[in-house]
C-alpha cells in the first residue's frame, strides 16, 4: 500500500508538472546525450570510417544504448505531438490539414523507434535501410507541406524551412551523385538538420498553442 501510495503521488506529480516544454527539453536531452554518449564509448572502434548507424550494431560497443536512445526518443516524441496537438486542435476544431500533420508526425516517431529497434545487422541491414529513406523522405514531405498543414505559419518559420530542406536535398546530391561526401558526413549532417528542425516546428506549434489560448478576466462591481 506504501509502495502503490508513493507510485501514485509521484505519478500526479508528473502529471501537474508536464508541458511542452518540459518534454521538448526532454526529448532534446535523451536523443543528444545518448548519440554523444555512443559516439565517445565507439571512439576507438573508428565508427565514422562506417556510418552513423554502425552505432547500433553488433560491431560497436555497447550498442544497445544507441538503439535504446531512438526507440525512447520516438516515444518522448509521440506523447510530446499528442500533448501539442490536443491543445492546438481546441483552437481549431475538426481541422483536417492539422489531423493530417499530427499522423505524419506521429508516423515518422514511430519510424525513428523502428530505426532503433531494427538495427543495421546483415539481418535488419535491409529493412533498416528502408526505415532510414522512409524517414528522410518524411522529413521533407513535412518541410514542403508545413505551408497548407500547420495554420497561420510565419514566413520567418518557412524560410528556415525551405532553407533546411534544400540543404538536405544538396547534401544528398553530393553523397549520391557527386561523392564528395562520405556516408557517416551525409548521415550526420542529415540527423543533425532534420532533428533541429523537428525541435523548431514543436517551438512553432507550443507557440501557436499559446497565442490562441486567451484568459479573460471579469471584474465584479457591486
Amino acid at each position: 500500500m506504501v509502495f502503490n501510495s508513493v507510485i501514485n503521488y509521484m505519478m500526479i506529480l508528473a502529471a501537474q508538472t508536464i508541458s511542452s516544454v518540459m518534454l521538448t527539453t526532454l526529448f532534446t536531452i535523451v536523443i543528444s546525450s545518448g548519440v554523444i554518449i555512443s559516439m565517445a564509448s565507439n571512439s576507438q572502434q573508428r565508427w565514422w570510417q562506417h556510418n552513423l548507424s554502425f552505432l547500433g550494431t553488433n560491431l560497436a560497443s555497447n550498442s544497445w544504448q544507441f538503439n535504446f536512445t531512438l526507440v525512447f526518443s520516438a516515444l518522448i516524441m509521440v506523447v510530446l505531438i499528442d500533448y501539442l496537438f490536443v491543445a492546438l486542435q481546441a483552437n481549431y476544431p475538426r481541422s483536417r490539414q492539422l489531423t493530417t500533420l499530427r499522423v505524419i508526425l506521429t508516423l515518422t516517431a514511430i519510424d525513428l523507434g523502428a530505426v532503433g529497434a531494427f538495427p543495421n545487422n546483415a539481418s535488419f541491414h535491409v529493412l533498416h535501410d528502408q526505415l532510414s529513406k522512409v524517414l528522410i523522405y518524411a522529413i521533407i514531405l513535412l518541410i514542403v507541406g508545413i505551408k497548407w498543414l500547420l495554420p497561420d505559419v510565419t514566413k520567418e518559420f518557412l524560410t528556415t524551412s525551405y532553407l533546411i530542406g534544400a540543404t538536405l536535398i544538396l547534401i544528398d546530391v553530393l553523397f549520391q551523385f557527386v561523392g564528395y561526401l562520405s556516408l557517416t558526413a551525409f548521415e550526420l549532417i542529415g540527423f543533425i538538420l532534420a532533428f533541429g528542425w523537428i525541435l523548431l516546428l514543436f517551438q512553432v506549434i507550443a507557440q501557436l498553442t499559446y497565442e490562441q489560448t486567451r484568459i479573460f478576466q471579469i471584474k465584479i462591481s457591486r
